[in-house]
């Protein structure tokens, strides 16, 4: 028996012509019997792989002969032969052109780059949403509290009301302090009773007015005045002794 078969193929150097030893792994397409070449594979494009496309393909045919019936393998690798040594009667490479319209590669089209306008309008900036504020409470007003005095401070205690009568003044001995009633006749000075007269010094002398204006002079009353007391005392009981 004798059949005709052919093979697709990527060349391996796609400037170089179709040929064995250019080709990459070859894929079984079809057979007819006899010893006739395929001119017209068109037919056969449905069976022609879809990343088929553009030069760089070719074909192989090929002219066996053997007895009874060959299973013609699925694929051929350069340079191994036919397994199961058929006989080689002929063979041929062709473009893929040759035999079939090879379509076009679908090229990706490059975008074409939008052009900016001269003056891009301004980017308007999204205005922000103002956020609640919280409420102020309003701030107590503090009530006047009666100031303390500070720790440790001591009060100033009142002056005492200085006596009406003036410092350095003389009160008569056997006086008191009873106004003598209106037509009443006052005691006669150094008397302490009507009708008892004080021997001694009835009339005591008063302190030179002059000494007031010394730096002595209210110490020097002072003592005067209680001298002149001691001694009215002392006549005082004298005189009652002698009475008795």
């Amino acid at each position: 028996m004798t059949e005709t078969g052919i093979y697709l193929y990527r060349k391996v150097d796609a400037q170089k012509p179709a040929a064995w030893e250019n080709s990459g792994k070859q894929t079984f397409l079809a057979k007819q019997p006899g010893h006739q070449w395929f001119t017209d594979v068109t037919s056969l494009v449905p069976l022609v792989p879809f990343e088929v496309c553009g030069p760089g393909w070719a074909v192989q045919q090929d002219v066996l002969e053997f007895e009874g019936t060959y299973e013609w393998p699925k694929n051929l690798l350069y340079p191994e032969p036919f397994p199961g040594n058929p006989k080689l009667k002929a063979s041929q490479h062709q473009e893929l052109e040759e035999v079939m319209t090879v379509p076009e590669c679908a090229s990706t089209p490059t975008p074409t780059p939008t052009p900016e306008p001269a003056n891009p309008p301004p980017t308007s900036t999204p205005t922000p949403t103002p956020t609640d504020t919280p409420s102020q409470k309003p701030t107590p007003t503090p009530t006047d509290t009666p100031s303390r005095p500070p720790a440790g401070a001591v009060t100033p205690t009142p002056a005492a009301t200085p006596s009406e009568t003036p410092a350095g003044s003389v009160t008569p001995p056997g006086s008191n302090s009873t106004t003598p009633a209106p037509g009443s006749t006052p005691p006669a000075p150094g008397t302490t009773d009507p009708g008892i007269q004080v021997a001694g010094n009835p009339s005591p002398r008063v302190p030179d007015a002059g000494l007031a204006h010394t730096g002595a002079g209210g110490t020097w009353l002072a003592a005067a005045g209680a001298a002149i007391l001691a001694v009215g005392a002392v006549l005082v009981v004298i005189a009652r002794r002698r009475k008795a």
